[in-house]
Formats: C-alpha cells, structure tokens, sequence
C-alpha cells in the first residue's frame, strides 16, 4: 500500500528496483486513481526530498562526528590516522593530504603526487609515513616491466633446466 492516498504502486520486488514503463492503467483496472505517470512522479519527488534529507543529515553528523582539522588548507584531502600503519614517532600522523612536488630520481621530470594517490598510499596500501614518491609513473612502469621479464627469464630457466637435468 502507498502511504499517500490517491497513489498505487504496482511494481513491486519482482521487478528488482526497476519500474516499469509508465502507462495509463485506470481504465483497464477497474479502480479510480491517477495515471501510473502522476504516481511515479509524486514517488520519485517524494524518494528525491527523502534523499536530499539523508544526505544533509549525513553531513551535519559528519561534521559533528569528523570536523574538519584546523588549519586545512583549501583542496586538501582529510586524512583517517586509524586506517594509517603506526609509525612509532613523536611526530603526529598527517591530519591530511595536498599535492606535493617532486623531481622524480631516474628522469628528472617534475611531477605531482596528488592527494588522492597519498591517501591510497597510506591509509589502503598501508605504506610507511615516511616515504616519498620519488618516481614517475613512466620510470616505475619501466622497472616493473624489467622485473616482469627477468621473473619470466628466470621462470623458462628454471624449466629448461628440469627438463634438461630428468633421467630418461
């Protein structure tokens, strides 16, 4: 049953969360209510205006529950120091993250490690606080590629040497 009088819902869980193309039924049902359309036009308001509510209920008890740290500056990304591993210093952990600078070591080319990649760094990754990108992406692609075909190397190797080694 609709909680609103005047609405009637006939799509239900057999439909997974889709509704229905709308159609004007009233005349094959036999009941007196409005157009299907007007229903899910009423409905989708209502879910619209429900939603609205939860999303700014949710930030004002996230503000209440993580304010933001003082001292933040503007385009910084907030840091969770519980998802952070330990790092035994009397230095705080970072209470967030901005866009850092660096030269990478192998090429020389300026690049960013943006505050997006540091939170995944730290807080998903679990690195150490005290690292530092120092390489660009096409510099670790390169070593990653290299230790790709020594580990493919060392692999047909290892193969062609039990082959070899085998009594026959």
């Amino acid at each position: 049953m609709s909680p609103h009088p005047g609405l009637l819902r006939i799509h239900g869980d057999e439909t997974g969360g889709r509704r229905p193309p709308a159609k004007d039924v009233s005349a094959h049902s036999g009941l007196e209510h409005e157009p299907i359309a007007a229903t899910y036009v009423l409905e989708t308001d209502r879910w619209q205006s429900y939603l609205e509510e939860l999303v700014t209920m949710t930030r004002q008890h996230n503000k209440k529950k993580n304010p933001l740290p003082k001292g933040m500056p503007e385009g910084a990304i907030v840091a969770d120091p519980s998802k952070q591993v330990p790092n035994g210093s009397y230095d705080p952990p970072p209470l967030w993250y901005i866009d850092k600078d660096f030269v990478c070591v192998n090429c020389g080319t300026e690049e960013t490690w943006t505050a997006a990649q540091q939170k995944w760094y730290y807080e998903e990754a679990h690195g150490t606080l005290y690292s530092r990108a120092k390489r660009c992406y096409d510099c670790r692609k390169k070593i990653r590629d290299a230790k790709a075909l020594q580990r493919e190397q060392m692999a047909a190797s290892k193969k062609a040497g039990d082959s070899s080694t085998k009594p026959t």
